[in-house]
């Protein structure tokens, strides 16, 4: 080779060439995933894949999420492409059924990218896999027991009392015009604070408290961390560029603080030995000890169990590590706060739209209380059936998450019915406001209908077309704390107060177009007035 030739090889410019073409090779080299597996796809654009709309802030998360299930209309399964990442849609109920629940062993795991092993954040049971997951959930499923849902359900019931005293004070004397979100956020933290850290914020009378101040930002990251996240996870598909680069999935200023809460609080729990206060943080607590029934236990063999199947000599002495510990209490930070709110919030706002609705409910609230004496409790929300439909037709007319995801965990799966066979690590996505906006599933879906819920109703559709809570073994373990929060609140305002519309009042509203969560843009104000 002459001396010519390599300098031509080497110039500045063919290597810049060369780098060019190197990584479009590597941007492009998924594209063909769909197509070479014969599923239905969208054309994928370089950088973006087919969320270009949401990622330049043209539209909102749930609303990017509406087209792409609305564009494959007719079929099971769709191919679509997050950045460079693949990600197969399933709309077909009945291979939900199936992934969620038959074939559960295969696709074990949620689709959570792990950044920084050893962060807290990256301790909750959500990101937690396999074995790890199993042995978590187990332990952690006697925290949400009927029996100890009821214990909490008291400071939950006082933390109604509060929201009533603030709209006495503040609210109604002048005029009444609320952002009902911004209302039941300071609830839903009052709610966090008491039931999950035993903290007194009453964040409604003192908004500026440091655990109301702090606790807020969990969600806060700027565009610098959104952009980074993007470029590393969403693009090159690397944890080692995320944490090379600094990438959080949460506020870190948050992350800190509830840490030094729950240590806090260990040691000074540790010398109340007769306290009969029933918090999540103390039940978590007992169970690191040992102390509920059967969670140590159901632990050691569950590891035990994983330690020979893949033949490694060590046996974790238990899964409630301070570590995993504090993940849990960011998890029921993070699984309350936001959804619960938006539940709530956007309850009231239909009611507000739905005068009719809003009097049948109330009607039901007075009768049941007739019985009980005035006395609102766990026992007496569970005879409540109008009510809870009204919030599960929020849930299913504004879901606070708009999608859950699945790895397969298996070698191979070959979806049923299809040609598509999964390799371990595809990524499968559950598009749960599509399928709950889907006139195949609800006819006029846009109309609020709490009778959709009706027994000989529900008897008639696939359970799998509504999926708030997830469903199968990894559903949503909060999901009966979480209907227990609000109905209590919803019934203790309906027995009181009124819902109406306001000049403020956004029909049909705008979202939010910032953040991955149902968030209305300009609030949801509602006029709320005595009876």
């Amino acid at each position: 080779m002459n001396d010519s030739l390599i300098l031509i090889l080497f110039s500045p410019w063919c290597l810049f060439l060369g780098l060019t073409i190197g990584i479009y090779f590597y941007l492009t080299k998924n594209f063909t995933h769909w197509r070479d597996m014969g599923v239905p796809f969208l054309k994928p654009h370089l950088l973006f894949g087919n969320t270009s709309k949401r990622i330049t802030l043209q539209i909102s998360y749930p609303e990017m999420l509406d087209e792409l299930y609305q564009q494959f209309d007719g079929e099971k399964i769709a191919g679509i492409f997050e950045g460079r990442l693949p990600r197969m849609m399933i709309r077909d109920p009945e291979l939900l059924r199936q992934v969620l629940v038959r074939d559960f062993d295969s696709f074990v795991d949620r689709a959570l990218v792990s950044i920084h092993p050893d962060a807290y954040e990256e301790n909750m049971l959500v990101s937690l896999k396999g074995s790890h997951w199993k042995a978590l959930r187990s332990v952690s499923t006697p925290i949400f027991s009927s029996g100890k849902i009821k214990a909490m359900s008291n400071l939950v019931t006082k933390c109604a009392g509060q929201l009533c005293q603030y709209l006495d004070e503040y609210v109604i004397p002048e005029g009444g015009e609320v952002d009902a979100k911004e209302m039941y956020g300071r609830f839903t933290m009052d709610v966090i604070g008491t039931c999950g850290f035993g903290v007194q914020c009453n964040s409604l009378q003192d908004p500026d408290a440091e655990f109301v101040r702090v606790i807020s930002k969990f969600s806060d990251l700027s565009a610098v961390e959104r952009f980074k996240f993007f470029v590393s996870i969403l693009v090159f598909n690397s944890s080692t560029l995320a944490r090379l680069i600094g990438v959080h999935f949460m506020n870190q200023e948050t992350v800190r603080y509830v840490a030094g809460l729950v240590f806090k609080s260990k040691k000074e729990r540790a010398s109340q030995i007769n306290s009969q206060r029933v918090d999540f943080l103390k039940l978590m607590f007992d169970a690191q000890a040992g102390k509920l029934k059967g969670t140590a236990e159901k632990s050691k063999d569950l590891f035990e169990k994983d330690a020979q199947l893949q033949g490694t000599v060590e046996v974790e002495k238990t899964v409630l590590t301070d570590e995993i510990l504090v993940g849990q209490c960011l998890l029921f930070l993070l699984a309350g706060f936001d959804t619960s709110s938006t539940l709530l919030s956007f309850a009231s706002y239909e009611l507000a739209l739905n005068p009719n609705i809003q009097e049948k409910a109330r009607e039901e609230v007075v009768e049941v209380l007739g019985k009980s004496d005035g006395e609102l409790n766990y026992d007496v929300i569970n005879d409540m059936p109008y009510l809870e439909n009204v919030l599960l037709e929020t849930l299913r007319r504004h879901p606070p998450v708009s999608r859950v995801e699945r790895t397969c965990t298996a070698s191979s799966y070959k979806i049923p019915g299809t040609s598509a066979v999964l390799k371990k690590g595809d990524v499968i996505m559950i598009p749960i406001r599509g399928l709950a906006l889907d006139p195949k599933h609800f006819p006029d879906p846009f109309k609020f209908d709490p009778d959709r819920f009706l027994p000989e109703k529900k008897a008639k559709r696939s359970p799998y077309v509504f999926l708030p809570f997830g469903s199968g073994p990894r559903n949503c373990i909060g999901m009966r704390f979480a209907m227990m929060s609000t109905k209590l609140a919803m019934a203790t305002l309906l027995k009181s107060y009124k819902f109406e519309t306001c000049n403020k009042t956004k029909v049909p509203y705008k979202m939010e177009k910032a953040g991955n969560l149902l968030k209305a843009k300009d609030g949801v104000w509602i006029k709320i007035s005595k009876i």
